[in-house]
């Protein structure tokens, strides 16, 4: 497709009208696409945004560990092709040295669930807000390039259905080994704002259900399943 509001709400609707697991909605920049929370996430042109229909969907607490194998896949895929140090940010986003690269968006709904992804792959840095442009980098800015987006596309699909099998085949453990390994979050000191308040701590682990396990002051483990972190100096008293 070109430009559309969602594919997220696009691939959900074909979902409704009885598409099947692996369908998948291609768009060139979105009018309305969607982060976290309700979040409008900023889709120029230049960007890979695609929607991936699963089905059945077994439960809401398995979205962290959908939202943890797809960032895999994606960050599996630029570095071999980029050879740039792409990393991940508890609990959605893409990163290259604490600059937002991309995120994945998972959303459930009866027996689906929809997996959106959005990287900045050929985007001009320019045709972000002000506020936005220190915190945002794509692939274009990192190599000073263009690359071939059917390419990255491919490679994407080829290893979110790899992962995918391993999520089904209950391969959690190394999916979430894999992950941490690639987390810019773990080791750090943090602030995690969460619906009932703020947590800190330091960033210790990735549990089994893909928690982010954050050790207090107090020298208790606090698991948190959703929140934004923020990362603090570790010389900031929090």
């Amino acid at each position: 497709m070109g430009e559309i509001g969602s594919s997220n709400d696009e691939a959900r609707r074909l979902a409704q009208l009885g598409y099947g697991e692996g369908t998948v909605v291609i768009a060139s920049s979105q009018l309305k696409g969607k982060g976290r929370l309700g979040r409008r996430w900023i889709s120029p042109p230049g960007g890979l945004y695609l929607s991936i229909i699963l089905k059945p969907y077994s439960s809401p607490s398995k979205l962290p560990l959908i939202t943890i194998f797809s960032l895999l896949s994606a960050v599996r895929t630029l570095r071999g092709l980029t050879k740039l140090d792409v990393g991940v940010k508890w609990p959605n986003d893409i990163v290259i040295a604490d600059k937002k690269l991309g995120g994945i968006l998972c959303e459930a709904a009866k027996n689906t669930v929809v997996v959106g992804i959005g990287i900045n792959l050929n985007v001009n840095i320019s045709l972000f807000p002000k506020a936005l442009k220190k915190q945002v980098t794509s692939i274009k800015f990192e190599l000073g390039l263009n690359v071939n987006r059917d390419k990255v596309l491919r490679i994407f699909l080829e290893e979110f259905d790899k992962l995918y099998r391993d999520f089904l085949g209950k391969k959690h453990d190394d999916i979430i080994k894999e992950w941490s390994g690639l987390c810019q979050t773990l080791g750090s000191r943090v602030k995690i704002e969460t619906t009932r308040g703020e947590v800190h701590g330091i960033a210790e682990s990735i549990g089994e259900k893909g928690e982010l396990r954050v050790r207090c002051s107090d020298g208790k483990i606090k698991k948190v399943f959703s929140g934004d972190v923020v990362k603090v100096n570790t010389m900031e008293n929090i």
